[in-house]
């Protein structure tokens, strides 16, 4: 097999073993419904949201957006004791597949997580502002909302999977814990900064004819899913998996 056709394999086997954790996105998926439906509806109609409610709904999306295409693919046990994220490398590294099939298996995966993960959360969002809350959405400048969200969300992903792939369990567990620090520094500070909410902002530049920032970060996750993949073959590689 080239390496297309092994990754493809690779990423196969992995979703099927996900099992019911596939049902951890759809759990996360009603939760972000639940406390951004209708903050964002509320923001779109008034023109103006509450600062604490501005940062947290930025939170929720920046922090948990990421991790729809994730939640399949976690290990069991915890990351500190076991570090079963490398036991799960070594168990790959023994399998008669390369280490570009497994780079680019692992990117495989996020894609096959992500898209019908986000593709469901995007179409209930959007038939829970327009139905529900009754707040009419361009489609158009919509899908350009979806496209900047979905990119972020991917770029993000595959830097988790870079460091769930390259390094200890320990070194995952404080990497997750210091993002989430920055997550929640960077949304307070960002709503204070301009006293609305980043989530909502965005849909209105994409309505006002400025959805071209949605290639800002479509172009950020191309480039991230080019230099995770080669990064992730060379550490592969280099690794020391019994240190």
């Amino acid at each position: 097999m080239n390496t297309w056709q092994g990754a493809w394999y690779f990423a196969k086997e992995e979703y099927k073993r996900g099992g019911w954790r596939h049902l951890m996105g759809v759990f996360f998926i009603f939760y972000l419904l639940i406390f951004l439906g209708k903050y964002f509806a509320d923001g779109l109609r008034d023109s103006e949201v509450d600062p604490f409610i501005g940062w947290s709904m930025d939170f929720l999306a920046v922090g948990i957006l990421p991790l729809l295409g994730l939640m399949s693919s976690q290990v069991k046990g915890f990351y500190w004791k076991s570090d079963d994220y490398t036991n799960r490398v070594v168990g790959w590294r023994i399998l008669p597949i390369s280490n570009r099939q497994i780079a680019l298996g692992r990117i495989f995966l996020l894609f096959m997580n992500a898209i019908p993960t986000t593709g469901l959360f995007f179409i209930l969002f959007y038939l829970m502002t327009t139905q529900l809350f009754n707040v009419p959405l361009d489609l158009v400048s919509y899908l350009l909302f979806v496209l900047y969200w979905f990119s972020y969300a991917i770029a993000a992903g595959v830097m988790y999977t870079y460091i769930e792939i390259g390094y200890s369990g320990k070194f995952y567990f404080w990497f997750c814990v210091c993002i989430v620090v920055l997550f929640l520094g960077g949304t307070i500070l960002f709503s204070h900064l301009i006293q609305y909410s980043m989530l909502v902002r965005i849909y209105e530049l994409c309505r006002d004819g400025k959805g071209w920032i949605s290639l800002v970060p479509f172009g950020a996750a191309v480039l991230a899913v080019f230099v995770s993949y080669r990064a992730k073959a060379g550490r592969i590689i280099e690794r020391d998996l019994f240190r």
